[in-house]
């Protein structure tokens, strides 16, 4: 044994495999102790995302995304501080041959988006300008998806890429929103009280 020590190929190939349990080792720990972090990080990025496009933002349900278009990664409903839904929340990535994007969008029950905004954008041509477009969206419906205002030209994959998007957010909050059930003024215009006081005057009209 003392002689296979001797020998430098022996000693060589020793010193590297101390060295790659080492490391190893290291790149555990330092791992284990940075992983709780990034995740919060991740969390915190997504709570800020979600405050700047549902104004009034304060808790949030996750929803599960099974049946979405697959670049749909994740949704939620928004609430406010007294727990009403104020809006859904959806978090979109696309590639496209100039980089990627990631956007998250919030749409109100009728279906307006009421903000979007990119937490990532890596595209080769005319960043501004795609960002730009994605703003002419605010305020339009997400069925129609009419900008408002004209588009920036320049970044056509881009501009694609997004409204592919949009296009996927939409089919989303179809899945998504539960269309609340009709009351008696909505079936019939008008509530029952008004619908009893309208009877009875009737009534007296006939009697006398």
């Amino acid at each position: 044994m003392k002689k296979l020590f001797e020998k430098p190929s022996f000693q060589y190939t020793f010193v590297l495999a101390i060295v790659a349990i080492v490391c190893g080792l290291a790149i555990g720990l330092v791992n284990y102790a940075t992983e709780g972090r990034i995740a919060q990080n991740i969390i915190d990025n997504k709570l800020e995302a979600y405050s700047l496009v549902l104004p009034g933002f304060d808790k949030y349900d996750e929803v599960d995304v099974d049946g979405d278009p697959a670049s749909v990664i994740s949704k939620v409903i928004g609430k406010d501080v007294d727990g009403l839904i104020i809006g859904y929340i959806y978090e979109v990535y696309a590639t496209n041959k100039f980089g990627y994007m990631r956007i998250v969008i919030s749409v109100n029950n009728s279906g307006t988006i009421l903000g979007a905004e990119f937490i990532e954008i890596n595209q080769t041509l005319n960043v501004n300008g795609t960002k730009t477009n994605l703003s002419r969206y605010v305020g339009a419906s997400i069925y129609d998806l009419e900008p408002n205002g004209d588009l920036i030209s320049g970044a056509t994959y881009s501009l694609t890429t997004v409204q592919v998007m949009l296009a996927d957010v939409a089919v989303a909050h179809r899945n998504t929103v539960i269309e609340p059930e009709l009351t008696y003024q909505d079936w019939f215009g008008m509530t029952i009280s008004n619908y009893l006081n309208q009877t009875l005057s009737l009534s007296e009209v006939t009697i006398g």
